[in-house]
C-alpha cells in the first residue's frame, strides 16, 4: 500500500534588493534612515528573516506595511501584504495567506503587472496547499501567459516546476516530470544552480513513487546540499522530511525515524507548523510498519489536531486515511470506516485522485475481513481502476525516458562547448578517456568498500569492548550507592527510630528495583531516569528531615519516552550536594536537575546553592573518596570515544557578584539517542 507523507517545493515570487546585507547592519540603518528608506529595510529585513524566524519575519512586515499606510505608497503596501502573504504560507495558514495576497492584489491593480502577477502565484500556492487544485493552476495557467511574454526565463522555470507539482498531486506523473525536467532545463540556461534545488527535491519525490529509491536518495541529496550551503532551514526541514519517506518505503525504519526527528527538531526550533505535522505523520507510518500501532495512532492523532487547526484539506484526509488503516490492523472496523470515509469525503471534495485507490483497498480488506465480499469485490475493483489509471507501466516508461532525455542534452550541450573545431575528433578522444576513468573509478570504489568494511569490523569491535568495560562500572556504582543507602538506614536504627526505619527501608525497596533493573541497560529512557531520581530525592529527604527543596526541569521539547540516557548519570552529583553542598545547613538548600535540546544534543545540568567545591573540600575527611563521581566521569570518557568526542563533561563554581563561593554547577553535554535508533 502506497502511503506517502511529502513535502513539495512549491516557489514564491518576491522581491529581491539590490544589495542582500546582513541582518544586523540593516537593523543599525534604521534610525539614520529617511521614512521611504525604513520602508525597504523593514521589507529586506523581512525576506531575510523568513528562512529563519518567521515570527521576526512577520513583525518587520507588519512595520513595512504600516509605514506604506501612513506614506500613501501603494505599490510598497502591496509588496508588505505579498511578504505577509508569505509567512502565513510557511505558518501553515493557507487562508490568512490568500486574504493577504488579495489584498495585495486590489491595491495594486494595474499599477505594476510585475508585483500583481506575483501575487497571483503566491495566491496560487496557497489554493494548493488548502487542497484547491483547479483554482491554484488557473492562477499558475496565468502567471505562465505573462512571464512567457515578457521572456522571463527563470521565472517561467518557477511556474512550471508549480504546475508540476498540481500535475503530481492529480495523478498525472508523467506531466508533471515533464513540467519539472523543463523548469530544471530552463534553469540550467540561465546558470541558476541553487534555484533549481527546489526541483530536484521534486524530481526526487517522483522517484520515491515510482520506487527508484536510489534516484530519489541522489536528487534529495542534491537539494539539500544546495539549501544547507544556503542555511535556509525551512527547506532543509521539509527535506528531510522526504528523506524520511523515501528510508521508510525502503523499509530502514531506523533511518526513517532518524530523519523524521531530525525535521521536528528543525521545525520546533523555527516554528514551521505545517513541518511540525509531516514529521509527526511519518513517525507514525514508520511504527506503523514496526508494528506499534498505538504509537503510530497518537503520532497521527498529533498530525491531525495540527492539520485541522490549519484547514489542510489534504493532509486532514492522508491523516483519517492513514487512521482507517491502522485501525483496520488493531481489528476496530468501526473506527476505521468512520476515518476512511471521512478521508474519502475530503478527497472527493478536493479532487485528491491519488489517495483513491488506497481507501479503496483498504474499505476492501475491512468488507472481507467482516465476511461482506460482494462489497469487498466491489471496492478492490474500485481500486484496481484507479491504480492503473494513476500510474503504470507505460508511464514508468514515458517518465523515465524524459529524465534520460534532459541527461542526454545536458550532456550533449557541455560536449558541444568543447570545440567547434576538429569535434569529432576531440569527442573520440572524450569518449575514450571517460571510459578509462570509468575502470579507474570501480576499481577505486572496490578498493574503498573493502577498506570501509575492515574499519567497520574494527570499529563494531572497539564499541563491543566499551560497551563491556561500561558494564563493569554500572556494576561498580550500584554497590557503592548501595552502601551508602544502607549506612542511612543504620543510622536510623541505631538512633532508635523504628517509624523512620520502616518507611525508609519501604522507599528503599522501591528505589532499589528501580536501580536493579536500570542498571541492567546500557541506556534508559529520560522518563525512567526522572522517575528513579524522584524516588532517590524522596527517599534522601526522609533522611535529612526535609532539609533541602528539589526541581527536576525537562525541555517540553524532548519525547521523555523516546530519548534515552545512560542510567543513574546524575545520582553520584546529586548525592555529593546532599552530603557536602549541604553540609551543617538545616534549611535554604535548593537542588535542580536540568534536562536541555541543544541542536541534536542533550545536555544535562545538576545545580546545588551549596558552600561550593573548596569550602567543601577542606571540611571532608580525609578518608572520605568520592568513588561514584570517579566512575561517571569514566562512563562518560568511554561514552565520548564510543561517539567520537560528541560528549562534555565540566564542574563550574557557581560564584556571587562578589566572588564569593554560592554553589557548584555539573554540566555534561550526551549526543542525542532514540529508542530506535
Amino acid at each position: 500500500m502506497r502511503k506517502i507523507i511529502i513535502y513539495f517545493f512549491v516557489f514564491f515570487c518576491h522581491y529581491s534588493f539590490a544589495q542582500i546585507a546582513k541582518i544586523d547592519s540593516l537593523k543599525n540603518k534604521v534610525e539614520d534612515s529617511s521614512d521611504s528608506e525604513k520602508l525597504n529595510i523593514y521589507l529586506e529585513l523581512s525576506e531575510l528573516n523568513r528562512t529563519g524566524s518567521l515570527d521576526t519575519a512577520k513583525l518587520f512586515a507588519e512595520k513595512a506595511k504600516q509605514l506604506a499606510s501612513r506614506l500613501e505608497n501603494q505599490i510598497a503596501l502591496a509588496k508588505s501584504y505579498l511578504e505577509l502573504g508569505s509567512i502565513s504560507y510557511l505558518q501553515g495558514d493557507s487562508k490568512e495567506a490568500i486574504l493577504y495576497y488579495e489584498k495585495g492584489m486590489d491595491i495594486i491593480g494595474d499599477k505594476d503587472e510585475v508585483l500583481l502577477y506575483s501575487l497571483i502565484n503566491n495566491k496560487g500556492n496557497s489554493l494548493i496547499m488548502s487542497g484547491q487544485l483547479e483554482e491554484g493552476l488557473q492562477c499558475y495557467n496565468k502567471v505562465l501567459k505573462f512571464r512567457r511574454t515578457i521572456q522571463d526565463t527563470a521565472k517561467i522555470a518557477d511556474v512550471l516546476n508549480n504546475i508540476g507539482v498540481v500535475n503530481y498531486y492529480k495523478g498525472n506523473y508523467n506531466a508533471a516530470m515533464k513540467n519539472l525536467l523543463e523548469a530544471a532545463e530552463l534553469f540550467d540556461q540561465k546558470g541558476l544552480k541553487n534555484r533549481a534545488a527546489g526541483i530536484f527535491g521534486n524530481i526526487a519525490i517522483i522517484y520515491n513513487e515510482m520506487g527508484n529509491y536510489k534516484k530519489a536518495i541522489d536528487y534529495n541529496h542534491k537539494a539539500l546540499a544546495n539549501y544547507c550551503q544556503l542555511e535556509n532551514y525551512h527547506e532543509q526541514a521539509g527535506l528531510l522530511i522526504n528523506m524520511a519517506n523515501i528510508y521508510k518505503n525502503m523499509d530502514s525504519l531506523n533511518q526513517s525515524i532518524k530523519y523524521s526527528r531530525e525535521a521536528l527538531l528543525l521545525a520546533k526550533e523555527n516554528g514551521y507548523i505545517p513541518f511540525i505535522s509531516l514529521a509527526y505523520s511519518n513517525l507514525g507510518l514508520a511504527y506503523e510498519k514496526k508494528g506499534y500501532y498505538e504509537k503510530a495512532i497518537d503520532f497521527i492523532q498529533r498530525s491531525l489536531e495540527i492539520d485541522s487547526s490549519q484547514g489542510s484539506v489534504e493532509k486532514q484526509a492522508k491523516d483519517h486515511r492513514i487512521l482507517g488503516g491502522l485501525y483496520r490492523k488493531q481489528n476496530e472496523y468501526n473506527k476505521a470506516l468512520f476515518h476512511l470515509n471521512k478521508s474519502q469525503y475530503l478527497s472527493e471534495k478536493s479532487n485528491w485522485v491519488s489517495d483513491y485507490y488506497d481507501i479503496y483497498l483498504e474499505k476492501s480488506k475491512i468488507y472481507e475481513a467482516l465476511g461482506a465480499y460482494k462489497n469487498s469485490l466491489a471496492y478492490y475493483h474500485k481500486y484496481t481502476r484507479v491504480k492503473d489509471s494513476i500510474f503504470n507501466k507505460e508511464k514508468h516508461h514515458q517518465i523515465t525516458e524524459l529524465e534520460t532525455k534532459y541527461e542526454t542534452e545536458k550532456k550533449e550541450k557541455e560536449l558541444l562547448q568543447l570545440s567547434e573545431e576538429n569535434s569529432k575528433q576531440k569527442l573520440v578522444i572524450l569518449k575514450n578517456r571517460y571510459f578509462a576513468l570509468g575502470i579507474l573509478f570501480v576499481l577505486l570504489v572496490v578498493v574503498l568498500f573493502g577498506a570501509l568494511f575492515i574499519r567497520q569490523s574494527k570499529i563494531r569491535s572497539r564499541q563491543k569492548a566499551l560497551e563491556l568495560e561500561n558494564k563493569l562500572f554500572r556494576s561498580q556504582m550500584n554497590p557503592h550507592f548501595i552502601f551508602n543507602a544502607l549506612s542511612a538506614i543504620q543510622y536510623y536504627v541505631t538512633s532508635n527510630k523504628p517509624v523512620e526505619a520502616g518507611a525508609y527501608l519501604s522507599d528503599f525497596a522501591k528505589l532499589m528495583r528501580l536501580v536493579i533493573e536500570n542498571s541492567r541497560e546500557e541506556f534508559i529512557t529520560i522518563e525512567q531516569e526522572i522517575d528513579a531520581m524522584k524516588y532517590y530525592l524522596e527517599f534522601q529527604k526522609l533522611r535529612f528531615e526535609n532539609g533541602f527543596e528539589y526541581n527536576l526541569d525537562l525541555d517540553e521539547n524532548i519525547e521523555k519516552e523516546e530519548t534515552l540516557i545512560p542510567p543513574m548519570l546524575t545520582q553520584p552529583f546529586i548525592e555529593n550536594a546532599l552530603e557536602h553542598a549541604f553540609k551543617d545547613r538545616k534549611s535554604g538548600n535548593k537542588l535542580i536537575v536540568k534536562y536541555q535540546l541543544i541542536k541534536d544534543n542533550l545536555l544535562v545540568e545538576v545545580e546545588d546553592n551549596g558552600i561550593g567545591r573548596e569550602k567543601a573540600s577542606t571540611e571532608k575527611k580525609t578518608s572520605h573518596k568520592s568513588f561514584a563521581i570517579d566512575v561517571t566521569k569514566k562512563r562518560l570518557e568511554r561514552l565520548n570515544r564510543k561517539n567520537k568526542n560528541k560528549t562534555f563533561f565540566e564542574i563550574i563554581d557557581v560564584k556571587s557578584d562578589k566572588n564569593t563561593p554560592v554553589g557548584t554547577k555539573v554540566k555534561f553535554l550526551l549526543p542525542l539517542i532514540y529508542k530506535d535508533n
